[in-house]
C-alpha cells in the first residue's frame, strides 16, 4: 500500500501550486499530508518601482 501511495505521490507534486496542501485520508484514520513550500517574492521588482 505504501508503494502504491508514493507512486501516487510522484504524479500529485507536479500538479500542485507552491504553498498548497495535499490531504489522503485513510478509512482507519490515519492522514498524510503533503505540503508545497511557498515561494518568497524577489523583492527587486519593488525596489526598481520604487526608484523610478
Amino acid at each position: 500500500m505504501e508503494r502504491e501511495r508514493n507512486a501516487h505521490t510522484v504524479t500529485v507534486l507536479p500538479l500542485m501550486k507552491p504553498g498548497m496542501d495535499f490531504f489522503e485520508s485513510e478509512p482507519g484514520g490515519r492522514t498524510r499530508v503533503i505540503r508545497t513550500a511557498v515561494q518568497e517574492l524577489s523583492e527587486t521588482p519593488a525596489k526598481e518601482i520604487a526608484s523610478s
